[in-house]
């Protein structure tokens, strides 16, 4: 929160979304060094294709009919096609 707080109030919604899903800014990457980064495979869907398709398959069976994928970095080709790729298994 220092990091972000350091902004003045009215652009700290700006600077938090700066480069958002394409690379951490400032605030994310404080937020990954404080421990952030052992959320990752719980509040979101990220591993091998072998693990991804498991979450799918998990989502799946517990009704979800739908999802919602953001690609993120700089490659959002290869992004959509691995995401495709584990899909589809």
């Amino acid at each position: 929160m220092a990091t972000v707080e350091r902004e003045p109030a009215e652009r700290r919604h700006l600077m938090v979304h700066t480069n958002h899903c394409v690379e951490l800014n400032e605030a994310d990457l404080a937020a990954w060094n404080a421990g952030g980064h052992t959320n990752l495979r719980e509040v979101t869907i990220s591993g091998t294709r072998q693990e991804v398709r498991r979450n799918l398959d998990g989502l799946a069976a517990e009704g979800v009919t739908e999802i919602v994928f953001q690609p993120c970095g700089p490659d959002t080709r290869s992004e959509l096609e691995c995401f495709l790729a584990a899909a589809r298994d």
